[in-house]
């Protein structure tokens, strides 16, 4: 229960369970767009109206409580949103590397992102790049069947996707150049006549679906322009000047040993890299070309910002998988390189296949370390078995959660008696919470001069 969890608690915030207020539609929090907010708090509704039918809480009031004394089940719902966006990120996947190269390079792509750690520890957190990662998938996997055979319902599809995108996090209005290129290869395709120029009319119903989609699901960006500015320039700064304790690495130093050393492993790297280049440069297809306009500007964009995290990778890992699959699947095609029988065609395909998979594999035994009790638990169960409650305690902001007196003075007399009702075995302390700035660290320095 350690992430920042901002969509849950955001939306938890906009709700009011159980408070006089009204909800409030506005989230007032612009560091990224509203959607996944929004979503959940759909799915805080629909945990409401399942807690509801098994008789765990009456009313919203009960509701509240729940959310206060066990936040297991919040979490959970949270966290389900999360790894459904990534089933869906593999069967997605498992599309765009069928139209690449066939059933087997889809059904190897897919694969290598399901046993993917990396990936699968990202789906355990409620967080914004999974979800996105996942609708840029969905949005290039409608670019390459618009440029084989465009429909008007593929045109509102593709917008939608990229609407969402959008909506999901800022940086997904990269995918703008993926989009344009889709309808500028798509007067080339083989099924296309020789003079047939672009349908400049279809992109403008993708483009214009785009933009209705982002603002009916992030509507206060435009309806709350002052706040949303602030939001938007605070979180630019964030990202230009990055958290204190970062080193002095290059962005895109940093990303490159983050690739080989804990997201696909050298080996998977670099045929990534090389099957990117066969496809682009050699091979020249308008499928590869598009998907590669996305991976080039959002690594030029990441690798521009002072603040890195190895989550910001993830838009680019399921088309890794998908270029390395396919640089294997075609190599093994060579009858130069086959020649010679069964035994050796059985041969390399093994030893194509460990390339691939077992760097994949060789990152479980430390993910496996990551369901160990966490520090922060350790910590909290010592103090609450050692230090008398009402002992002031002053904690950092990433420390042990406790329960302090302070939490108790915003609820209403009735939810106060609810919580405590339910908390004679949980010492209730003074705690007072030291004030971190990550971005303008000397800001925190007076609390921290002992």
């Amino acid at each position: 229960m350690y992430e920042e969890a901002t969509p849950l608690k955001k939306a938890w915030d906009m709700s009011g369970w159980g408070l006089p207020k009204k909800i409030d539609w506005n989230p007032h929090f612009f560091n990224y767009p509203s959607f996944m907010i929004y979503l959940h708090l759909v799915g805080q509704a629909l945990l409401y109206l399942g807690m509801k039918i098994l008789g765990s809480v009456e009313s919203t009031l009960d509701f509240r409580a729940q959310y206060i004394l066990n936040k297991v089940p919040f979490y959970m719902v949270g966290r389900s949103i999360t790894a459904l966006a990534g089933v869906m990120t593999v069967l997605v996947t498992f599309m765009i590397g069928r139209i690449i190269g066939g059933k087997k390079v889809a059904a190897l792509a897919a694969t290598l992102l399901a046993i993917s750690t990396f990936h699968i520890t990202r789906c355990q957190f409620i967080e914004v790049d999974v979800p996105l990662t996942f609708l840029v998938m969905l949005t290039l996997w409608c670019c390459l069947r618009v440029i084989d055979s465009g429909t008007r319902r593929l045109y509102f599809i593709t917008g939608l996707a990229f609407g969402l995108a959008v909506s999901t996090k800022y940086t997904g209005a990269i995918m703008l150049l993926p989009v344009v290129l889709a309808f500028v290869f798509a007067s080339k395709s083989p099924l296309a006549s020789r003079d047939r120029k672009p349908n400049w009319s279809a992109l403008a119903i993708t483009l214009s679906t785009a933009v209705l989609i982002f603002l009916l699901t992030s509507p206060y960006v435009l309806l709350d322009y002052s706040e949303a500015q602030a939001d938007i320039m605070t979180e630019r700064e964030h990202m230009g000047l990055g958290h204190f304790g970062l080193d002095e690495t290059s962005s895109s130093l940093y990303y490159f040993k983050a690739l080989i050393s804990k997201v696909l492993g050298w080996p998977l790297f670099l045929l990534a890299l090389v099957g990117f280049v066969y496809f682009v440069f050699f091979k020249r297809q308008p499928y590869v070309i598009t998907l590669g306009s996305f991976v080039v500007l959002y690594w030029l964009a990441i690798s521009s910002w002072s603040m890195r995290a190895d989550r910001y990778l993830l838009p680019i890992i399921p088309l890794a998988f998908v270029f390395s699959s396919a640089f294997v699947i075609e190599g093994l095609k060579l009858k130069k390189l086959v020649k010679g029988g069964s035994t050796r065609r059985l041969v390399l395909t093994a030893a194509g296949l460990g390339v691939l998979i077992i760097p994949l594999l060789s990152f479980f035994p430390d993910h496996l370390n990551r369901l160990k009790t966490d520090s922060r638990t350790i910590a909290r169960i010592w103090i609450e078995k050692h230090i008398p409650t009402g002992t002031f305690i002053l904690t950092e902001n990433y420390g042990p959660e406790l329960f302090g007196a302070i939490d108790l003075e915003p609820m209403s007399s009735e939810l106060r008696k609810r919580v405590t009702a339910n908390l004679s075995r949980v010492p209730i302390y003074a705690v007072m919470n030291m004030p971190m700035f990550q971005v303008r660290p000397e800001e925190s320095e007076a609390f921290y001069d002992i």
